[in-house]
């Protein structure tokens, strides 16, 4: 399963839907009453699920090395879009393991899904 936390309701379902694997997708109103900040979604989500790979932008978090001690095997993939760039390099300095450029195209996320999967 695979971890999106975008705040594009259409780059998360282009990504979801092109993956080929199950999504857990960052709710669209997750501060609302009821709803989880982003980061304790995440938590949730490593916690209780089989998170191979998240897909984050850096307004979320920069550092994912907090959630990689809850879920070491879980891949971290940064969807860096315009002006992104210098968050984008700190989060590959602080472990996560690749940068998706936006706009995302299929052949760019199936390249960066091979490569994290292996």
């Amino acid at each position: 399963m695979i971890g999106i936390l975008c705040r594009s309701t259409y780059l998360s379902s282009f990504i979801a839907e092109r993956s080929g694997q199950g999504a857990a997708v960052l709710p669209e109103d997750r501060t609302a009453s009821g709803m989880m900040p982003a980061k304790n979604w995440l938590v949730s989500c490593l916690t209780e699920r089989d998170v191979s790979v998240v897909l984050y932008e850096p307004r979320y978090f920069i550092d994912p090395s907090c959630f990689r001690q809850i879920s070491p095997k879980t891949r971290f993939v940064v969807l860096s879009g315009p002006g992104e760039e210098a968050q984008a390099k700190k989060a590959m300095s602080c472990g996560a393991c690749a940068i998706l450029a936006k706009p995302v195209d299929e052949r760019d996320l199936e390249g960066v899904l091979s490569l994290v999967l292996g």
